[in-house]
C-alpha cells in the first residue's frame, strides 16, 4: 500500500498543473489516485485492490474543485471500513 501511495504521489507531482485549464489537481485520497481533470469531467477509479472488489467510485470536477466521492467506498466496494482487513493487508 505504501509503495502504491508513493508511486501515485510521484506520478501526480510529475504532472504539470495549469490552474486555468485544470481546476481539479491530481491527488491521493488515501485509497485512490485521482488524475488532473477539467470542469465537467467525471473521473472514476476502481475499488482499491486490497478490498478484492470490482466496483468503481466517482468524482466530478466542478469550478469549485472535486466533488465528494460517490458512491462511498462502503457501497461501491461492498465493504464496511469497520470490518477487518483481509489477512494480506493486515500483515503489511
Amino acid at each position: 500500500m505504501k509503495r502504491f501511495q508513493q508511486r501515485t504521489l510521484e506520478h501526480v507531482s510529475r504532472q504539470i498543473w495549469c490552474k486555468e485549464a485544470k481546476p481539479c489537481p491530481g491527488w491521493w485520497d488515501h485509497l485512490n489516485c485521482w488524475p488532473h481533470a477539467v470542469v465537467g469531467e467525471v473521473v472514476s477509479q476502481p475499488c482499491p485492490s486490497f478490498l478484492h472488489a470490482t466496483g468503481r467510485v466517482f468524482r466530478n470536477c466542478t469550478e469549485s474543485g472535486w466533488t465528494d466521492l460517490y458512491p462511498p467506498h462502503e457501497i461501491a466496494c461492498d465493504y464496511g471500513f469497520n470490518e477487518s482487513l483481509p489477512l494480506e493487508v493486515s500483515l503489511l
